[in-house]
């Protein structure tokens, strides 16, 4: 049974009620055509549920702003969510999820002569949408988008994403699941989701919880970076503002994603919280690969990653 409208609805009902779901609910694709992100594919998927979505097909189908109930989720800064090419190595972060990787994570280095950007490389990559349309499973439904993407350099090869995003017809979710496959040579494979939350769930009232443990004290009450352990399976994070109701959770498996890495920034102008799931430790390249943690993968070598997330709006 569907959810909508305050009340359950069979498939069969839908179907008699009204001649097309996108009518209900749906997925749009446009252009930008003004400011930073002037010429740059937008993906709005609207879940008849409250919440609304827009992917970036030109930033590795990252997630921009996202709407549930009219409560803003992601942190967006002054310059918005313009196409990566036309930043010069900028990398704003804006929207609520920049993927980061999978050739490097986290600050900019050089190794053997090879300059890894920040973040890595997949996020400068545009995607290829291969599907984007409602999908029945017996009487569940969802807004499906799959995207592919593949970052390559001569010296060392690439790397193959195939993303499929999934919003529940009449639900207040979405599930990513993304498989990245080795392309070309053997190489490390790591991944960061940098999870970028802004007022009303940015505020100096914040609780920040981990797998049922208050990081509120440690990690909202100054800014900086901090990384620990995620933990075992299936662990959720939430971060919620106790004064307006709002919370936004994020479930992922720490075998995937052993390191859980946040930041906090409350410069006046900025008023930023990141929950950033990660493959490796904050340390750099050297030091991972002395400790052997910076394996590499052999070609045709491929790893999944799933992580869902949940909208709460403010009251």
């Amino acid at each position: 049974m569907i959810d909508l409208f305050g009340r359950q609805f069979s498939r069969d009902e839908i179907d008699a009620l009204c001649p097309d779901i996108t009518r209900l609910a749906g997925i749009r694709q446009f252009r930008e055509d003004n400011g930073p992100g002037s010429g740059q594919r937008v993906i709005r998927i609207e879940s008849g549920g409250g919440l609304g979505i827009e992917l970036l097909p030109d930033r590795t189908c990252d997630i921009g702003q996202v709407w549930c109930n009219g409560t803003p989720f992601g942190w967006i800064g002054p310059i918005g969510t313009p196409d990566p090419s036309r930043l010069r190595g900028n990398q704003p972060l804006s929207g609520l999820m920049s993927t980061c990787g999978f050739d490097h994570i986290r600050q900019p280095e050089e190794e053997g002569g090879t300059q890894f950007p920040q973040h890595g490389s997949m996020m400068h990559q545009a995607s290829t949408i291969v599907a984007a349309g409602p999908v029945w499973e017996e009487e569940n439904c969802v807004f499906r988008v799959v995207a592919e993407c593949t970052q390559f350099a001569l010296d060392r090869g690439g790397m193959r994403l195939c993303r499929t995003i999934d919003v529940p017809l009449g639900g207040q979710s979405l599930t990513l699941v993304d498989e990245v496959t080795v392309l070309i040579k053997p190489q490390p494979l790591m991944a960061m989701y940098h999870i970028n939350l802004g007022y009303p769930l940015a505020e100096p009232e914040s609780h920040l919880v981990l797998d049922g443990a208050d990081l509120t004290g440690e990690c909202l009450a100054q800014d900086g970076v901090l990384t620990r352990a995620a933990g075992n399976g299936r662990v959720t994070t939430s971060l919620s503002s106790p004064r307006t109701g709002a919370q936004f959770s994020v479930t992922f498996d720490a075998d995937q994603l052993p390191v859980f890495q946040t930041l906090r920034n409350s410069t006046p102008g900025i008023n930023l919280v990141c929950l950033e799931p990660a493959t490796h430790e904050r340390r750099t390249r050297a030091e991972l690969r002395r400790d052997s943690a910076l394996q590499p993968a052999s070609v045709g070598a491929k790893k999944r990653f799933e992580i869902g997330m949940h909208f709460t709006p403010a009251s």
